[in-house]
C-alpha cells in the first residue's frame, strides 16, 4: 500500500496545486504518474520509482541510484554535520567522468537531501511548464 499524501492550500486566493514537487527535502522530487514520460524519458540515470498516492492520484518519488564520488573540494563550499557526512551543499564541482551521462545524481559522503539534476533535465521540466519546482545553479561539471 502506499504512502497517502494531501496537499495543503496555504493561499486561498491561489487554488493551484504542483504536478511535480520536493518532499521533506530539495533531494526528494515526486511528480504525477502521467508525467512520467517527461520526468523521465529515457534510462540514463537508475533510478527508483517508489509509489505514492497525492490526493488519491498516483504519483511516484524518484530514488536517484547514481553517487558521484570525484568532487574537487578546494572549488566546491559544502557543510558537513559533527559526523563529516555533508548535508548542505552551496557550491560544488564535480570531476566524476560518469556523472556527464547522468541527468541526476547524489553525492558520495553525503545525507542525500540534494539530488542534483543537469540543465537538460531542468530545461525539460521548464519547457514543459511543470509546476511546484524551482532550481538552483550550485555547480558545475568537468
Amino acid at each position: 500500500m502506499p504512502v497517502c499524501f494531501h496537499f495543503e492550500t496555504i493561499d486561498k486566493k491561489n487554488k493551484n496545486t504542483p504536478n511535480i514537487c520536493t518532499v521533506y527535502s530539495s533531494g526528494v522530487v515526486a511528480f504525477s504518474s502521467e508525467l512520467k514520460d517527461i520526468v523521465l524519458p529515457t534510462s540514463k540515470t537508475e533510478v527508483e520509482l517508489i509509489p505514492i498516492q497525492v490526493d488519491n492520484k498516483q504519483w511516484f518519488i524518484i530514488n536517484c541510484m547514481q553517487t558521484v564520488t570525484d568532487i574537487d573540494f578546494n572549488h566546491s563550499n559544502v557543510m558537513r554535520g559533527l559526523n563529516g557526512e555533508i548535508f548542505m551543499i552551496m557550491k560544488i564541482r564535480v570531476i566524476d567522468s560518469r556523472a556527464k551521462n547522468w541527468e541526476m545524481f547524489t553525492i558520495n559522503g553525503s545525507n542525500r537531501t540534494m539530488l542534483i539534476v543537469t540543465e537538460s533535465f531542468r530545461d525539460r521540466i521548464e519547457k514543459n511548464k511543470l509546476k511546484g519546482i524551482t532550481f538552483k545553479k550550485i555547480g558545475e561539471m568537468l
